[in-house]
């Protein structure tokens, strides 16, 4: 059975996980300034028209707010993907303290591999892990479609 250098693979795959949580955060804390500038904007015209206020503008307080409250539901999401890249640290710490080499036979490179990916709830993960194992760039990887599946509903 051929020997993998799982080493190498492990801190590529961990390293793209760290990067796509900032990436990640780094749009939704702009999408969040954008919401928050564009209520300041109405207030504003609130002020300088006191006597429109019909129910148009205050729709459009509402939708920006609701807006707004949908945006900071990321931080689940955050917390999600930081805890799958603390668990493919736990499993590649396990390893190194294990083995005198990185090197391991491929079945069990592919068991690891497979277990991390399991432990993924998002598909945009998957395909970010699938890109690295790949030796893809994981950031080339198409995922905007299905980073909308990934949005979580709060109850």
């Amino acid at each position: 059975m051929s020997k993998v250098n799982i080493g190498n693979q492990l801190l590529a795959l961990l390293d793209a996980q760290v990067h796509s949580v900032l990436n990640s955060t780094d749009l939704v804390a702009q999408h969040i300034f954008e919401q928050v500038e564009a209520l300041n904007d109405v207030a504003d015209l609130l002020d300088q028209a006191p006597e429109q206020k019909d129910g148009v503008l205050y729709a459009k307080v509402h939708q920006v707010a609701a807006s707004v409250a949908e945006e900071m539901q990321f931080q689940d999401a955050t917390r999600q993907q930081l805890e799958h890249v603390l668990n493919s640290m736990r499993y590649f710490v396990d390893l190194i303290g294990h083995a005198h080499s990185l090197e391991v036979n491929s079945m069990i490179a592919d068991m690891l591999m497979a277990r991390i990916r399991d432990g993924y709830v998002m598909e945009s993960e998957r395909l970010r892990h699938d890109a690295v194992l790949r030796g893809e760039d994981p950031d080339s990887v198409v995922v905007e479609a299905i980073d909308d599946e990934d949005s979580i509903d709060l109850f």
